[in-house]
């Protein structure tokens, strides 16, 4: 530590479902920021004397609103906690793995390396949940820092996004959804279900693959919960038509009219005679509308 140009802490954060998604860049220790292990590297790496972290007016928390460190010119945006979300390469052993018994039999030459010293052995307790894995030694967390910040392309919660399509959908998309449910037949009513449901995983996952992070869980929460609400009304009404229906038109007989065209021969209806009530409705479906809307 004496011969160190410097120092950063190591800690992790850890989202509600016990994973490292994202890593503090700063922490506050008596009222002083501290950088990171990771982030310290970097700007000694980088020959840089001065790290920038950026904030806004608009946003009060514990370190006053962060919404990003600039460091050798280039912006890493964080959350109002200066936490970065990370971009995970893949799992453990993504980057190169040396042994420190391989150090010490044989040569390698790391110059112009970003060398980080750490364990991967469980009984030590630093391996960490990620996305990608369930154990990952936890110095492959701030090597994806470095390797984020050298790529320039760490992901970025991009919430004005988020927040204006999640209005969007849930009040344009779900009133048109009301519509197609309400109106149209059932294959294009499922259909249209099927579609809006689709469409918020494959916008988020669009923006993933481009290092933007966009929620859609909202929106394809009320997208679903309205499918079954009106799904199960037509259902329901549906059925009470169904129930209540034949007790108003089967007690009707068919006109002597249009019982068979036998009868008149002056006038012919197509198909000959007409057996029963069901017959006849199929024949002349706006007799059996006019029957049903004004039949008490």
């Amino acid at each position: 530590m004496a011969q160190a140009k410097s120092e950063g802490f190591f800690n992790v954060s850890f989202d509600p479902a016990g994973r490292v998604r994202r890593a503090p860049l700063f922490i506050l220790f008596n009222g002083v920021p501290y950088p990171s292990l990771a982030l310290e590297t970097l700007r000694i790496r980088l020959g840089e004397d001065d790290l920038v972290i950026n904030v806004s007016r608009k946003v009060e928390s514990e370190l006053k609103g962060v919404v990003g460190v600039t460091l050798a010119g280039r912006t890493i945006p964080t959350d109002d906690k200066c936490r970065v979300y990370l971009n995970y390469r893949g799992p453990e052993k993504s980057f190169r793995y040396i042994s420190a018994a391989d150090i010490l039999r044989t040569q390698h030459d790391l110059s112009s390396k970003y060398v980080l010293v750490g364990t991967s052995a469980a009984g030590l307790r630093d391996l960490r949940a990620t996305p990608f894995s369930n154990m990952m030694p936890g110095v492959e967390i701030h090597a994806t820092v470095i390797d984020n910040h050298l790529s320039a392309d760490p992901f970025t919660h991009d919430a004005p996004t988020e927040n204006s399509l999640t209005y969007t959908i849930i009040v344009v998309g779900d009133l048109l959804l009301i519509a197609f449910l309400a109106y149209a037949g059932p294959l294009a009513g499922g259909l249209s279900g099927v579609i809006f449901f689709l469409v918020p995983p494959a916008f988020s996952y669009y923006c993933f693959v481009n290092n933007r992070i966009v929620g859609m869980t909202y929106p394809m929460l009320t997208i679903a919960v309205i499918f079954r609400v009106v799904t199960l009304s037509n259902f329901f009404f549906e059925g009470r038509k169904k129930a209540i229906y034949p007790q108003r038109v089967r007690p009707l007989r068919v006109p002597a009219c249009c019982q068979s065209d036998n009868k008149r021969p002056g006038k012919s209806f197509p198909g000959g005679g007409i057996k029963d009530t069901d017959d006849f409705f199929q024949r002349y479906p706006w007799v059996h509308l006019y029957l049903r809307t004004n039949v008490s």
